[in-house]
């Protein structure tokens, strides 16, 4: 008996028959526990997600500045109408600034349980109920602090006429262009919105004012642009302690103003850098009249380096820029935006709102390449006073001897220029800067024009900041342009 015994009791140890119930028995409490507390957290994610919904609605409609109604009484019916009336945690919160409407709500729920209150809500919570969700949003419509380079091309072939339209390309940019300003600079806009328009051809005049508070080698007062190098165009910023080259009186091609062919005109009325008061840089206006009055006195000139306005649009926007804004005199610039560029970037924690950037910049061909004088030509007063009044196609024909090649040499070409626009578009997106594209090409269907295209959709914040336009419609363009930077939006 007692063998038989321990026979038995040897085979039921070695017996492994029911395992997996004794297994499945000890993990059953907590797979229930778990998948419980599973459904409870699915439970209170989709009410949360009701309410931020209604929240965001209710402030975005609340926030337009079309509806007529008080903008706290429309959150109230918001809820109310959801289904959410107690579940307005406080009164909304409506600042009016100016010509913007900014708005914030907040909500929660209680959302009942039945795993966690059973389980951990009371004893680890202490509460029965221990979910609460809750939502807040804000929303504007208007502008806060924002700040817009508006980068123009004046080149010498914006001057055709586009299609049947019977006007040339810049008449169509002035026009788009001057609705734009009185757009952004609408009533309610004051001292908040700032433009800086950079016309560009070849190089971009930045005026004597600017051009004095940065280290030149100043040698004339015949041009006011100054030359970056290779490292300068991969940076959004300015250094104002670096020393800069300043660019020379030259024009390389003998035409007059507006394509006057005639070679016995000796002036300089397409030079290197601009040199008309209308091609200077305007810095940070809110002067609807005096900006409209210098895009109407635009006029197309020149070659283009599309990656000189590109640079200079973006330094205006970078906080770098800020000391040399700061000491300019108050007909240079408002006197309201003497502190800026303002930086990228501000916390809302610290009550300050953020400053929105932005680049327009306009094209309507792809990058050029530029030549300039030989240092022994320009190395005395005299020197630089002949070429700063006569071009040098009629220099060569009435005094000068030999060919071009003997007084200029190519300062970029192509090629390089392509490259330096590309290391800008990218180093000022890389900033914060929003940057919208505009290639008035449409009308030309070479691969040279769709290669200037593809660089200037390349160098857009997104694709749909891209536009192709005959120049036929660019006032649209500008007014859709116009409604996104003044857009009704969620800012939290």
């Amino acid at each position: 008996m007692t063998r038989l015994l321990r026979g038995r009791l040897n085979a039921f140890a070695r017996d492994e028959d029911g395992a997996l119930i004794a297994l499945t028995l000890i993990l059953l409490i907590p797979m229930i526990v778990l998948g419980g507390m599973a459904v409870d957290l699915m439970r209170f994610e989709s009410r949360r997600s009701e309410l931020q919904n209604v929240t965001d609605q209710a402030v975005l409609a609340a926030a337009n500045l079309k509806q007529q109604l008080d903008p706290s009484d429309l959150i109230y019916d918001y809820f109310a109408k959801a289904g959410a009336a107690a579940n307005l945690s406080d009164a909304p919160r409506v600042t009016p600034v100016g010509g913007s409407r900014e708005v914030e709500a907040s909500g929660h729920v209680d959302v009942p349980t039945y795993f966690f209150n059973r389980t951990l809500g009371r004893y680890v919570f202490g509460d029965d109920n221990p979910l609460r969700a809750t939502s807040v949003s804000t929303a504007i419509e208007g502008v806060t602090e924002t700040e817009v380079s508006l980068v123009l091309d004046i080149s010498g072939s914006m001057y055709e006429v586009v299609g049947n339209t019977g006007k040339r390309r810049i008449q169509l940019l002035q026009t788009a262009a001057n609705q734009f300003v009185d757009d952004l600079l609408s009533a309610g806009n004051s001292n908040r919105m700032s433009v800086s328009i950079v016309p560009y051809s070849e190089q971009v005049n930045i005026g004597p004012d600017l051009f004095d508070q940065l280290n030149t080698n100043h040698r004339h007062d015949y041009s006011h642009c100054v030359e970056f190098d290779t490292t300068d165009y991969a940076s959004a910023s300015i250094d104002l302690a670096k020393t800069y080259d300043q660019t020379e009186p030259i024009q390389t091609n003998s035409y007059g103003f507006l394509y006057d062919r005639d070679r016995n005109n000796r002036n300089l009325d397409q030079p290197v850098c601009p040199r008309f008061d209308a091609e200077r840089v305007t810095l940070f206006s809110q002067n609807a009249t005096a900006l409209k009055t210098q895009i109407n006195a635009l006029q197309p000139r020149g070659g283009t380096s599309i990656f000189q306005g590109l640079k200079w649009g973006a330094a205006l926007l970078d906080p770098s820029m800020r000391p040399a804004i700061a000491a300019l005199p108050d007909t240079a610039r408002d006197p309201a935006f003497a502190n800026r560029p303002n930086d990228y970037d501000v916390s809302r924690n610290s009550g300050e709102t953020a400053t929105a950037k932005y680049l327009i910049l306009v094209t309507d061909g792809e990058n050029s390449q530029s030549q300039r004088l030989f240092p022994r030509w320009k190395d005395t007063p005299s020197e630089l006073e002949y070429f700063a009044y006569h071009n040098l196609p009629y220099a060569l024909e009435y005094r000068l001897e030999g060919n071009a090649s003997n007084y200029v040499y190519q300062k970029y070409s192509a090629s390089d220029a392509v490259a330096w626009m590309r290391s800008m578009c990218d180093a000022a997106k890389d900033a914060g800067i929003k940057i919208y594209a505009i290639s008035v090409t449409g009308e030309d269907n070479s691969s040279t024009a769709e290669a200037g295209r593809t660089e200037m959709r390349n160098c857009a914040t997104e694709p749909s900041l891209f536009f192709k336009s005959t120049g036929a419609n660019l006032d649209a363009i500008f007014e859709q342009i116009s409604s996104q930077i003044t857009a009704l939006r969620l800012t939290q």
